[in-house]
């Protein structure tokens, strides 16, 4: 990488966050889902899985639906939002833990010794 200076520098930074929002879904009229409803870090690798649960749940919701779609949003939100907010906080511990542990001698011994 030749232009690593000039291409770092060109290149604007993006924030890495997460998302929590309650409702995920307004009357009938739309459902969040995917990162717009629960956006995570990407330290723990399964927010992509997360989103495409979603669209498994959702679908198997609708195919078994008689209800409103208000009422089918919330159920949505209901099954998912646990789940959501469970891998959102296990994609933070594991930040913390990258950030903080693999620099401890305790890790790196761990890890040295797994590999012989």
């Amino acid at each position: 990488m030749p232009m690593v200076g000039t291409e770092f520098f060109r290149n604007p930074l993006g924030l890495l966050g997460t998302v929590r929002c309650q409702p995920w879904h307004f009357e009938d009229k739309f459902v969040l889902i995917g990162d717009a409803a629960h956006a995570i870090v990407p330290f723990y690798g399964q927010g992509m899985n997360a989103s495409f649960e979603d669209c498994l749940v959702l679908d198997n919701i609708l195919d078994n639906w008689e209800g409103n779609m208000a009422e089918l949003f919330a159920e949505f939100e209901k099954q998912r939002k646990p789940n959501a907010d469970a891998i959102a906080n296990l994609a933070i511990e594991n930040f913390y833990e990258m950030r903080d542990g693999v620099a401890e001698p305790a890790f790196c011994a761990k890890t040295i010794g797994a590999n012989h």
